[in-house]
């Protein structure tokens, strides 16, 4: 058995989890991402997740929204009036092999991780975004946020609000097409 799970909840009330009680698995695949409204990780007694609706994610309680500022104009990165319905979950992972067999003899999960990404038409800016959660075994929780721009932006920052309360503000500055990734660690 696993840590964590991934679990997608759908309008009608229903969801679709990757491991059920009785331990039957799901694909990534069957998630019906038309009727979405919520996608997250649940485990160890937490619940990590975001609303399909908005973005906003919701990491154990502590509400994290986004926006990229450009000197004095800030574009929200969540909360917009889109669905944010292309989720991302995988698990990292190692194995040992003997080198004498070439067998495997341990595979173990060292991190969980969701997010999704988005393309957002933000009024004179177009932003790609890709937040993705990193619930890690060996150290603390913490997210990357990738940004790819429509044009150059030399004195961009990244807005991180938790609770309404602004936690971060990382400079980013952006090349036309070119992706960067800013981390910041959850607290």
């Amino acid at each position: 058995m696993q840590d964590f799970t991934w679990c997608a909840e759908y309008a009608d009330g229903t969801h679709l989890v990757e491991i059920e009680e009785s331990g039957k698995a799901h694909l990534f695949k069957e998630i019906q991402k038309d009727k979405l409204i919520a996608f997250g990780l649940a485990g160890r007694g937490m619940s990590l997740y975001y609303d399909v609706s908005t973005g906003i994610f919701n990491l154990a309680g502590r509400i994290v929204e986004l926006a990229y500022r450009v000197g004095e104009k800030e574009y929200p990165l969540t909360g917009q009036t889109k669905l944010y319905n292309d989720c991302i979950s995988f698990k990292q992972a190692y194995t040992e092999i003997s080198p004498l067999t070439c067998r495997r003899s341990n595979t173990r999960i060292v991190q969980y991780c969701f997010g999704y990404k988005v393309r957002l038409q933000l009024g004179d800016l177009e932003l790609h975004f890709k937040p993705v959660v990193f619930i890690p075994y060996d150290r603390p929780v913490y997210a990357t946020f990738r940004l790819v721009a429509d044009r150059d932006i030399a004195d961009g920052e990244l807005v991180i609000r938790r609770n309404g309360q602004t936690m971060e503000q990382i400079p980013v500055p952006l090349q036309k097409g070119v992706g960067l990734e800013a981390m910041w660690e959850v607290r």
